[in-house]
């Protein structure tokens, strides 16, 4: 089994940001180990850095996978 990071809006900040582009990426995480995965792939993202004091865990959830 592959793990990715993806999903439309997620790709397309990631692109954004890749060109310089000042993106904010909105979404959820639960507390495990995809949300883990994720937010260690997405550290490049210059919103993400910026926002992660904004992060807030959802401790009864888990992340939504497809």
């Amino acid at each position: 089994m592959v793990q990715r990071c993806g999903g439309v809006g997620r790709n397309h900040a990631d692109a954004l940001t890749r060109l310089g582009v000042d993106v904010h990426l909105i979404s959820a995480l639960g507390n495990d180990s995809f949300a883990d995965f994720i937010r260690m792939h997405c550290q490049h993202m210059v919103c993400f850095k910026q926002q992660l004091y904004h992060l807030t865990i959802i401790l009864s959830l888990n992340t939504s996978i497809a």
